[in-house]
């Protein structure tokens, strides 16, 4: 019998992170199958938490992708809920940064396109993820899975709101949310920049000062990112845009990612002007004929996020 108990027909093995809502474990199924359960914890019983795991099985059972953790199992009506989903192997992007440093430019432009097929995925879905970061990215085997939408927004629900308090990661927060605006898709958008130039650079795009000044650069468009590649350059500028309705979709990043993967092909390609000039027709495509839709069909997954992909991080985070 496992030192750390059982909850409902799942064995916890090991323990893989805690945060405010809940713990997040590596379990064991009745059938031998290893899996996450997150649970809530016995401090954060209360309604909110509830709800907000609620929505987040809500979120995740609309969505199919192999970019998304699949929902396994869930009991939201016991003493302690629960969300079963499946484990994936691979460190966090936060991780494999912080560990091996910045990544190369066909692993960044391969990395880029997969989290932007990602959310035309949960977009199409009417799925606002709102706490992009790369701590919630997996670096699987084939490709980035999007995990903890904890705080997600589905489209057509009541937004939970809880005065005084603020959910999600300054860094990574879109300025809209900041504002108390309208959030939507593009919110995803602004958040995949600021990862993407994350794992470009090997540090956040907003600074590492307190939340108030991440905050005020946010609001204030101060982004770092110097050290981006050229490559990618005009698209991560145009996910920045304080006007979420002038942010590419991302149906459109993916498609234009997809294309210019296939120019940087290796660790020395796409740096030059041709590679940048063909992101940079994506503020003016959008400017001409309009946001396109995120039903757009994305670009199928490509195999390998590198050929180490090693550990076994927290996956879907408390």
């Amino acid at each position: 019998m496992s030192k750390l108990g059982k909850v409902g027909p799942y064995t916890l093995l090991e323990r893989l992170g805690r945060g405010g809502m809940g713990e997040v474990y590596l379990a064991g199924s009745r059938r031998g199958e290893r899996v996450a359960l997150k649970v809530l914890h016995e401090l954060a019983e209360d309604d909110s938490s509830r709800i907000r795991l609620e929505r987040e099985v809500r979120a995740l059972r609309r969505v199919e992708s192999p970019y998304v953790a699949r929902v396994l199992d869930a009991d939201l009506d016991c003493a302690r809920p629960y969300l079963v989903m499946e484990h994936i192997e691979g460190d966090t992007l936060l991780d494999r940064v912080r560990g091996e440093g910045p990544l190369d430019l066909a692993l960044l432009v391969e990395l880029a396109q997969g989290i932007a097929a990602a959310l035309a995925i949960i977009h199409a879905a009417g799925v606002v993820h709102r706490d992009l970061k790369p701590a919630n990215i997996i670096m699987g085997a084939d490709g980035p899975v999007l995990i903890d939408f904890g705080i997600a927004q589905v489209i057509d629900a009541t937004r939970l709101t809880m005065t005084g308090t603020f959910l999600g990661t300054p860094g990574y927060t879109a300025p809209e949310i900041f504002a108390d605006e309208q959030v939507d898709s593009p919110a995803d958008i602004h958040a995949w920049a600021a990862t993407v130039a994350f794992a470009a650079t090997g540090r956040p795009a907003f600074g590492r000062g307190t939340p108030e000044a991440q905050m005020y650069a946010v609001l204030n468009g101060q982004a770092d990112l110097k050290g981006v590649p050229v490559a990618l350059l005009p698209l991560v500028r145009a996910a920045l845009n304080r006007e979420p309705a002038k942010r590419p979709t991302a149906a459109l990043l993916a498609d234009r990612l997809s294309r210019l993967a296939r120019v940087t092909g290796g660790p020395e390609a796409g740096v030059s002007s041709g590679a940048g000039a063909l992101a940079a027709p994506v503020v003016e495509e959008e400017a001409a004929r309009g946001r396109t839709t995120d039903d757009a069909r994305p670009p199928a997954p490509r195999k390998a996020m590198g050929e180490d992909s090693r550990g076994s991080g927290p996956r879907p985070r408390p």
